[in-house]
């Protein structure tokens, strides 16, 4: 699979600014001119793939640093993300792109593409870890949990609540068709998803990350001295679970369910099975980015 042309950027640039010169927050034309400096870049890349590499490579790293800037200044938006994963995939940056999508997928819960090309971005990982298999039929069935935002679940939790409480307020003036069927499924829905929305704080649930580099050699505790874990190093794009933290050592669990100790610098955090804070600047009336 060929990841899409993210598409022409709506907005016109007016003055370019370069890095160097961008201090501080961003104002939101010049939100507009990196943002279109990066969409430049990337469609520049896809043109040059082909009978260039070497300038199409350079082009996608143009791409992943404008997008970078605007991520840096605090801007956190669904398609920035996609963009941006999509820009590291095509740079060859596997593992810090699928870091990137999970973020992405907090932010845009569903959306086909984003999912597409995750796992387009999965199928790249040299280093194959399946799950443990009782782990993966538990993840399938609660899929919501994991790829729902908490937005929606709050909203529909909020839903199945007042629903629920509705019928049972009309039940006392007059008689509802299918009562014990309404209460039933608004109250397990009210249950379930009033505890995804809290179950990172009932747990204090361990983060996960991605590895970023390859040739990680995992260790047997958190210092170069202990002995390999595994006879060979795994590679960029491994997915896995925080078990322990150290300042510079991180014990992890891969999906298969065996351990490790890996430099903390090798990782990148993505936050409780993909979920991740937006920036300050989220909420503002920023230029929309093409998903296409």
């Amino acid at each position: 699979m060929m990841l899409r042309h993210i598409g022409t950027c709506l907005f016109v640039v007016v003055v370019l600014i370069p890095a160097m010169a961008l201090g501080g927050d961003l104002t939101s034309t010049q939100q507009t001119a990196v943002l279109a400096e990066g969409h430049e870049a990337y469609a520049q890349g896809l043109a040059q793939r082909d009978h260039n590499p070497g300038a199409a490579n350079v082009s996608f790293e143009r791409a992943i640093d404008r997008f970078g800037v605007i991520v840096d200044d605090g801007l956190t938006t669904g398609p920035l993300l996609y963009n941006l994963g999509n820009a590291q995939v095509q740079a060859g940056h596997v593992g810090p792109a699928i870091a990137t999508y999970l973020r992405a997928e907090v932010l845009m819960p569903g959306d086909a593409k984003l999912a597409e090309n995750l796992a387009h971005a999965r199928s790249l990982v040299r280093t194959r870890v399946d799950a443990d298999a009782g782990t993966a039929v538990v993840d399938r069935l609660l899929f919501w949990h994991y790829t729902w935002s908490s937005a929606l679940k709050l909203s529909l939790f909020a839903f199945a609540w007042i629903v629920l409480w509705s019928v049972l307020t009309i039940h006392h003036w007059r008689r509802v068709p299918g009562l014990r069927t309404t209460m039933t499924i608004t109250g397990v829905a009210s249950v379930a998803l009033g505890l995804s929305v809290a179950w990172p704080l009932i747990t204090a649930e361990s983060p996960v990350g991605v590895l970023v580099q390859d040739d990680v050699i995992v260790r047997k505790g958190d210092n170069n001295a202990f002995e390999p874990r595994f006879e060979e190093p795994i590679h960029q794009g491994v997915e896995f679970r925080v078990l322990e933290s150290r300042p510079q050592w991180l014990h992890i669990e891969l999906p298969d369910g065996q351990d490790g100790w890996v430099p903390r610098d090798a990782t990148e955090l993505v936050g409780h099975h993909g979920a991740s804070s937006t920036g300050a600047l989220a909420g503002r009336n920023v230029p929309p980015i093409s998903q296409s």
